[in-house]
């Protein structure tokens, strides 16, 4: 998998001198232009902005994928709090059914959610930006105790990266400007459990109620 450049790595001019051999004269015919491609990654915080430009429409980009990766599962993916947390205000331990849903949304790299307009031209349709999955755990809270239901979702791994198309020269000429960014990520999309033989992980946390959740019972 590619990893994403942490700063600017490397600047790539696209342009070329074309030789034509016509009749045994040579002639030399030289592009009006080339574009200077200056490649950024999502740490830095250009490639951010470039992002940030993509996704909101006013610059036309397109996306490259370089390759996709294997299947995450715990420890490579976090858990997050998924449902509503169960107390205990009694003396005696109980068992409650917790009811949950959990929307995972694709991030980017740096963990900012990925937006319907990359998510479009990543994956082909902005529909593809979430998954989201439900289902009930039972869990026992002891007497004076909270507990939490966390979930680790599943995640697969894109590494590609976007491309500028600014451009300058107005309606009436419009051509490229001289200078373009490509801006490389790793996407980190949802799938379902199953994927590649592979399951999201439940858990459950408990600790003791604070003096606030005790005010509530």
């Amino acid at each position: 998998m590619k990893t994403c450049p942490a700063t600017v790595l490397r600047r790539v001019w696209r342009g070329a001198v074309i030789s034509i051999m016509t009749l045994g004269i040579f002639s030399t015919m030289t592009p009006t232009a080339s574009a200077e491609i200056i490649e950024v990654g999502v740490a830095d915080s250009t490639g951010r902005d470039k992002l940030a430009e993509c996704e909101s429409g006013n610059v036309s980009c397109t996306w490259t994928l370089v390759g996709v990766g294997n299947v995450l599962e715990t420890p490579h993916v976090q858990f997050k709090q998924v449902g509503s947390p169960a107390k205990n205000c009694s003396s005696a331990s109980m068992v409650q059914t917790v009811t949950w849903n959990d929307e995972t949304k694709a991030t980017y790299t740096f963990g900012v959610n990925i937006g319907p307009t990359n998510a479009s031209l990543a994956f082909g349709a902005s529909s593809e930006t979430a998954h989201s999955e439900g289902g009930s755990t039972q869990v026992t809270v002891e007497a004076g105790r909270i507990a939490f239901i966390e979930r680790a979702q599943i995640m697969k791994v894109y590494s590609g990266y976007f491309e500028t198309h600014y451009m300058e020269g107005g309606a009436q000429f419009p051509a490229e400007s001289a200078t373009q960014y490509r801006i490389y990520v790793n996407i980190f999309k949802a799938v379902p459990d199953g994927t590649d033989g592979k399951y999201s992980t439940i858990q459950t946390t408990t600790r003791d109620l604070s003096d606030e959740e005790w005010s509530t019972c």
